[in-house]
């Protein structure tokens, strides 16, 4: 039997700007009491990918675990044991106000 695959590439790498993350991992901070994590997430792709392409972007992650599980054993989205602590809705709310007052209040 023969096969021939063709694989293409349907995203570009998801990198956050260099400068828009310095610039507004101190309104995170804020809006999460501190509670702010940078990981690097080797080979990451996401939609997002194409706004980042045509203006500084800047993806970040809303933790939802609840406290006291390792958030690291957390059933992943798209499974049934799957489980939001929807406080965790509140500080995600306030970190996207935070950082879209701050980012235009900083434009020329």
């Amino acid at each position: 039997a023969r096969a021939e695959v063709s694989i293409e590439p349907m995203y570009s790498t998801t990198i956050n700007n260099a400068e828009l993350t310095e610039r507004m991992t101190p309104v995170l901070e804020r809006a999460a009491d501190g509670k702010v994590a940078t990981a690097e997430l080797p080979g990451a792709a996401e939609d997002f990918s194409f706004f980042a392409q045509q203006a500084p972007g800047l993806y970040v992650f809303l933790g939802i675990a609840p406290d006291g599980p390792d958030p690291a054993t957390a059933a992943p989205n798209h499974n049934p044991a799957f489980f939001v602590d929807e406080s965790a809705l509140v500080v995600g709310t306030r970190a996207m106000a935070m950082l879209a007052v701050n980012f235009l209040a900083q434009q020329d």
